[in-house]
């Protein structure tokens, strides 16, 4: 995603000042995600020192992890004062992805262009923090004017919900699905495993090319073949095998 909408924003850290001071305003808050008020991080608040619309939108909108995102009472050039959800992408998620944290960002970008489409989202601006979350993790932030109608809000999340990590939760369900099979073929003793793409038919049905072989003194044998996973109830499993372990995703 070279050519940003109007309402996306990416914000990297300089090279020479990770704590650069772009990257450290982009977004002022006024309380944390447990919903604390405070004064941008300055000074702790009460509810009745709030600014008019942010008042309005702590007791209209806000709601602890709307959309499976923290939420934040904040105040952004570009939105003035407002409501966000922010979705973290950190080092655990990378590693269950199988990609780096500078990877992980590029995954953050392409999650960021699917949600500038969603229709919800018209008066949103969308802000990709690099580096900038709780150690160290990547923030992608939707942020609302504070007196969005409360209808409107609830499409909002609506939309949030579904389309937040879309593209990373794919590339962790690969990751996921190889490294069980992986360990799987591992503990049943073969040997020299390859995994090929994987094929998702349906999304509650995929395949696996997989080629592995054995090899003792002269004698090799190689078998090439295709895992069939089945999703039930959320859950993947093997559709012929025993003591593969089920996993979420």
């Amino acid at each position: 995603m070279e050519n940003y909408p109007n309402n996306c924003h990416v914000i990297r850290i300089e090279d020479d000042n990770e704590m650069d001071q772009k990257r450290a305003n982009a977004i002022k808050y006024w309380c944390n995600a447990c919903g604390e008020l405070h004064h941008h991080g300055k000074f702790d608040i009460s509810e009745e020192e709030l600014p008019k619309p942010l008042r309005r939108a702590y007791n209209a909108l806000w709601e602890e992890g709307a959309a499976g995102c923290c939420t934040y009472l904040v105040e952004t050039k570009e939105v003035g004062y407002g409501i966000a959800l922010i979705a973290e992408y950190d080092e655990y998620y990378a590693k269950e992805c199988g990609l780096s944290m500078d990877e992980m960002f590029d995954m953050l970008l392409k999650d960021m262009e699917s949600l500038s489409a969603c229709e919800a989202l018209w008066c949103a601006h969308l802000y990709a923090l690099e580096y900038a979350g709780c150690d160290e993790c990547h923030e992608l932030a939707v942020v609302l004017p504070a007196n969005l109608p409360q209808a409107d809000w609830e499409a909002v999340k609506d939309a949030v919900e579904v389309t937040v990590y879309s593209h990373s939760k794919e590339i962790r369900t690969r990751h996921l699905m190889i490294e069980k099979l992986r360990k799987y073929h591992e503990d049943i003793g073969d040997y020299d495993i390859e995994f090929g793409e994987i094929y998702f038919r349906t999304p509650d049905y995929a395949e696996v090319p997989i080629k592995y072989k054995w090899k003792l003194n002269a004698w090799e044998k190689s078998v090439e073949k295709n895992e069939v996973l089945v999703r039930v109830n959320g859950y993947w499993n093997l559709a012929v095998g025993f003591g593969f372990e089920r996993f979420k995703a």
